[in-house]
């Protein structure tokens, strides 16, 4: 038989073990598990996510060897794949190494140019100002750049002054391959969308170049999308070249409206070029015409539009009224009637004019 003190003792010994018991899930709760790899991420800011309080090894995607895939929307531009001789002379730098590490910049200039960003971008650098690392050449300028950190996976670009080349090195801040994509617009960031470049870039010294020249309109505007779990992106060695070349105009005689003569142009002088007023039109330009008009150097008329290659008939009529007829007679596009000399004006995309004469004789008295 069990005495009473017997079932006493086993009483108190099974409290004392519920007891320590609790304490113990007490003390657990305060605990936190070890963080799983895949929640624990490197950076080129610092580790990112739980490893970064709880000193996990982080977890990285490793370099991609060979060449990265991209991908080209490119209606009207053409994409330069790597910063070679060609580009970085052809262009100009915006240099951002005078600018000091970790403070915050809503625009960058040369004096020239300003390229103005949707929120303020970190200045860093590579590797000991607050980003860890870059590509080398032939994929990058340098693998030291000074960089502008994003903490967005958007951003617009906007150029004060439209621009016939745009580039810029890019790299994701996790180490990892995400699919970043810039798109050219002209016309402002809600204009007309020239092209697009898609690339694979890794994160961990794996940047690369986003840069494209422009075969319309002039570019003034670079949306930039990285993929979501990046943690932003860093750009580096903002680049541009203005459109400064005019462009080509000419006024060739034309042939009359059966268009099967070239009538005589005795050339310059007394008579004029083209006593006979027929004129071929041309205008063409290194990107592209935005319009070709002819205008009155004796009064402000300015006619409608012409594509190149259209004929006209010019007629010199100091006391009429200046003006035009559309359309001429058989092939003649346009039958123009000005007080003074016809001019010949080509503007490019980017506002460069070219004018020209196309001189007629008026007629006797």
């Amino acid at each position: 038989m069990v005495s009473i003190g017997t079932l006493w003792g086993i009483r108190n010994l099974t409290s004392a073990a519920i007891v320590i018991a609790l304490m113990a899930a007490v003390l657990m709760v305060g605990i936190n598990p070890a963080p799983a790899l895949a929640d624990c991420v490197d950076s080129n800011t610092g580790p990112i996510g739980e490893c970064a309080e709880a000193g996990a090894v982080p977890f990285s995607a490793g370099v991609v060897t060979g060449e990265q895939l991209s991908t080209f929307f490119a209606a009207a531009i053409t994409p330069i794949p790597q910063p070679n001789l060609a580009y970085t002379t052809g262009t100009t730098l915006i240099d951002i190494s005078g600018l000091t590490n970790f403070t915050l910049h809503p625009s960058i200039t040369d004096g020239t140019q300003t390229v103005t960003f949707t929120t303020t971008l970190d200045k860093r650098q590579v590797p000991g100002g607050g980003w860890a690392t870059w590509d080398s050449p032939p994929f990058t300028e340098g693998n030291t750049p000074h960089v502008l950190f994003s903490t967005a996976q958007t951003q617009d670009l906007t150029l004060s002054l439209p621009s016939k080349t745009v580039g810029f090195e890019l790299e994701p801040n996790v180490f990892g391959i995400f699919s970043s994509t810039a798109d050219f617009y002209s016309g402002g960031c809600a204009g007309t969308l020239e092209g697009s470049i898609t690339q694979l870039v890794d994160g961990n010294a794996g940047a690369r170049l986003f840069a494209a020249q422009t075969q319309a309109g002039p570019i003034n505007c670079v949306k930039i999308t990285v993929a979501p779990g990046s943690s932003g992106f860093a750009i580096a060695q903002v680049r541009y070249a203005l459109d400064r070349t005019p462009p080509k105009a000419s006024c060739e005689p034309g042939t009359n409206p059966a268009g099967k003569n070239d009538p005589n142009a005795p050339g310059k002088g007394g008579q004029g070029q083209n006593q006979d007023g027929f004129y071929q039109l041309f205008g063409s330009d290194d990107i592209a015409v935005a319009s070709i008009v002819i205008r009155d150097s004796g009064s402000p008329f300015v006619s409608l539009p012409f594509a190149s290659g259209d004929t006209v008939k010019v007629t010199q009529a100091p006391g009429a009224t200046p003006g035009e007829k559309r359309p001429g007679p058989g092939v003649i596009v346009s039958h123009l009637t000005l007080k003074g000399d016809a001019i010949l004006k080509v503007t490019d995309t980017s506002g460069n004019v070219t004018e020209v004469k196309c001189l007629v004789p008026p007629p006797p008295k």
